[in-house]
């Protein structure tokens, strides 16, 4: 996991998020968001959502805030809440696709009210193929003019920069070719994400899902790039047994064990209050586990699967660890480290 030590900016123990307002200027294929109730779509107000995000911080002990959206820059108040942050010493960082920071003034804006990591959603190294995910014409360009200004800025000033690459049937052929593509930006690190379907989701994107057989070999081709080219990349909503010998950079495991990610999602006026705290670390109530789970050795330690999946493809082929493997990679490792 990132760690503070080489990464001032971000906070290895966990973060607030919140989604202030849940409209977006791309329409993505796989995005569950953009089917909230009509209700939901209404923006906060900056005070409400500073006490609140206060509130939830000061509870937890975190120090981070993570602004999602929708699009968060595009919520009229994101300036004025991230310098409120500021001034009560709390870090923020945005969740962004990246296309309104292709203004470089707009982007020297956030930086200055306290913005000072931006996690940037590419879905592409090419243009044809990111846009048609985004099903917003232009949104290529706009996101690598976006990602240019902030390799400009972070030349003169501290700003961290990651990315997030969602993975499914479009576009994982081509992970080493993003690899190369990405790479030369410098980020922190590159989520790898295997893209999350709500079981009620529509049929369209059900059908994006890909089967872990299938996605994984590419995944971990591309993850060897990423190590030849210096680069640090982490995957996400895939099971440790999946990632067999590469759990290090499985951040399903990460996340279920040593991040405290809450969530403030935006609720209807019909719940009675604006936000909900819901704890984000592996998504649980998304989650299930396969029936070999049951004698899985690390069953305690593991966030399982996404239930859209086993939804989707049935039982999964997983192979469970074993007290004995276990055991015999821990010898292993002590052994490697003396």
């Amino acid at each position: 996991m990132p760690d503070e030590n080489t990464s001032p900016t971000l906070e290895k123990h966990g973060f607030v998020i919140v989604a202030p307002d849940m409209r977006c200027n791309n329409n993505c294929l796989f995005c569950y968001d953009k089917d909230s109730p009509v209700e939901a779509l209404e923006s906060v107000s900056v005070n409400e959502l500073v006490e609140r995000t206060l509130a939830e911080a000061a509870r937890q002990g975190i120090r981070r805030v993570g602004v999602s959206g929708g699009e968060p820059t595009i919520y009229p108040g994101i300036v004025d809440f991230a310098r409120r942050l500021r001034g009560r010493g709390l870090a923020t960082s945005i969740l962004t696709n990246g296309r309104t920071l292709k203004d470089a003034a707009w982007l020297e804006e956030l930086l200055d009210a306290g913005v000072d990591h931006f996690h940037v959603s590419v879905h592409s190294d090419l243009a044809h193929e990111h846009d048609a995910v985004t099903r917003a014409p232009g949104s290529f360009d706009d996101t690598l003019q976006g990602l240019c200004n902030i390799d400009q800025a972070r030349r003169r000033r501290r700003l961290d920069l990651t990315i997030a690459h969602v993975m499914h049937r479009r576009n994982y052929r081509r992970l080493e070719h993003f690899a190369r593509f990405i790479a030369p930006f410098g980020p922190y690190y590159v989520l790898l994400s295997y893209s999350i379907v709500h079981q009620a989701s529509p049929d369209d994107q059900m059908n994006l899902l890909a089967p872990f057989e299938t996605i994984m070999p590419e995944v971990l081709k591309a993850c060897q790039t990423f190590d030849a080219l210096g680069q640090k990349v982490y995957v996400d909503n895939v099971p440790p047994c999946v990632m067999r010998g590469h759990e290090r950079i499985c951040l399903d495991f990460q996340k279920t064990n040593n991040l405290n990610i809450i969530g403030l999602k935006m609720l209807g006026r019909s719940e009675g209050k604006r936000y909900k705290a819901v704890r984000q670390s592996i998504n649980s109530h998304e989650r299930a586990f396969a029936a070999q789970c049951a004698d899985c050795a690390i069953r305690p330690y593991c966030g399982g699967l996404l239930g859209s999946y086993a939804e989707h493809f049935g039982q999964p082929k997983l192979r469970p660890y074993s007290p004995q493997e276990i055991r015999d990679r821990l010898s292993a490792a002590q052994a490697a480290a003396n």
